[in-house]
């Protein structure tokens, strides 16, 4: 991956700013988010998740 971009994709626990899963991706997507989300359910209990308002969580349709 030698001179390529890639993202970080993570999440942050806002309560003690622990950061129980992150990877690096060559694109955001929602599969970079599900391996995250997989990590932090592997290692962690969560009983509250809040995500940004990106579209990638949410499908916008057209009426």
């Amino acid at each position: 991956m030698a001179g390529r971009w890639l993202t970080l994709v993570g999440m942050i626990d806002d309560a003690n700013n622990e950061i129980p899963g992150a990877c690096f991706r060559e694109e955001e997507y929602a599969a970079g988010y599900f391996q995250v989300l997989e990590q932090v359910c592997r290692h962690s209990l969560r009983l509250h998740f809040r995500p940004e308002n990106y579209q990638v969580y949410f499908t916008i349709r057209q009426t």
